[in-house]
């Protein structure tokens, strides 16, 4: 046995098991040394252990589940910020010394790729970080080092690099828990964390996986960010922007599949008692207003109904609440169906 293979058996996740059998995506016998090139690639495997018989079987996946798997499992990576939560403002400097301050929310979203000068997978990442910066305009793409701005400049003349560079940003990587390069991070419009992926390991020159990696991007493009479009704008205006509950989307969608109400439907988010809350205003007759929790769970009706004061649950509603933003408006004229 190769020291890489005993080595790769030694880890925690196969040392128990005496029997590795290495297969292809066609179920196929396959080496250690071709099983290790293809997951060195970028190509996911999986793996089966059998305990009473000592065996562990690692199977390759296919080129299509494996760029799949990227965008249905998309928190791939080693940083503190999990899918969903928002990213820290990152600051450094430009390569030409020039202070940055690169704030999580942009007009469009963004592909962070972190890397240093040293890291020979980050290099061979450049030609599919470049052709996706290209490929896809309406996406930032942006490279981040801790490198300070001289040796940026020197890396993006040395190897081509065409997307925009935060130099010296060692501090707010290490804020962010980033310890494995490359690390590729892709953030949506709201500051948002949409998907975290490790680069595969690599050499310089070694450009085996920059297809597979393009084609991973383009599947984070086209699906990530289309839902993540279609949370933030759930009605026909969302003039916040701000990602919403799935129940209070469904709460638009009931109502986008009534008659135009009248006055219009709008949907506002409130500061109610320390707790952020959703009001839907009444629309008519006997009908009560409705406050929703940020989980989307009704709270209360702070007034209408038959007495004009709804469930009496939330009596100070109107007083208290505070820092009024318009989430959703239905701008379907009334009378539409």
């Amino acid at each position: 046995m190769d020291p890489a293979e005993a080595k790769f058996r030694s880890s925690p996740m196969l040392r128990d098991f005496p029997d590795v059998q290495y297969l292809d995506e066609h179920g196929e016998s396959i080496s250690y040394q071709t099983f290790s090139a293809k997951i060195g690639s970028g190509i996911s495997f999986n793996m089966n252990k059998y305990p009473d018989r000592g065996t562990a079987v690692l199977q390759l996946a296919s080129v299509e589940d494996t760029v799949e798997s990227a965008a249905t499992s998309p928190a791939k990576g080693t940083s503190r910020i999990a899918v969903g939560e928002a990213l820290p403002a990152i600051n450094g400097r430009s390569p030409d010394g020039d202070v940055v301050v690169l704030s999580p929310q942009a007009e469009r979203p963004r592909l962070l790729s972190f890397y240093f000068d040293k890291c020979a997978p980050c290099i061979a990442e450049i030609p599919a970080i470049n052709a996706f910066a290209d490929k896809h305009p309406e996406i930032e793409v942006v490279a981040v080092t801790m490198d300070d701005a001289d040796a940026a400049k020197v890396f993006i003349d040395a190897y081509d690099l065409k997307t925009r560079v935060v130099a010296d940003a060692e501090d707010s990587i290490d804020a962010m828990g980033i310890s494995t390069y490359p690390m590729l991070m892709l953030v949506s419009a709201d500051g948002r964390l949409l998907a975290s992926r490790q680069g595969a390991a690599g050499s310089k020159g070694d450009e085996d996986r920059n297809p597979l990696l393009l084609r991973i991007l383009d599947k984070w493009a086209s699906t990530l960010l289309s839902d993540a479009n279609a949370a933030e704008m759930p009605g026909d205006s969302n003039p916040s922007g701000t990602s919403l509950p799935p129940s209070i989307m469904q709460l638009i969608t009931d109502i986008q599949a009534e008659s135009v109400r009248n006055p219009p439907a709008k949907l506002y988010r409130y500061l109610y008692r320390g707790h952020e809350v959703y009001f839907l205003p009444q629309h008519c007759c006997d009908m009560t207003s409705e406050v929703y929790t940020a989980e989307g769970e009704h709270l209360c009706a702070p007034d209408g109904g038959i007495t004009g004061r709804g469930d009496g649950q939330c009596p100070d509603f109107f007083e208290v609440r505070s820092e009024e933003t318009l989430i959703w408006e239905d701008n379907r004229k009334a009378g539409v169906e």
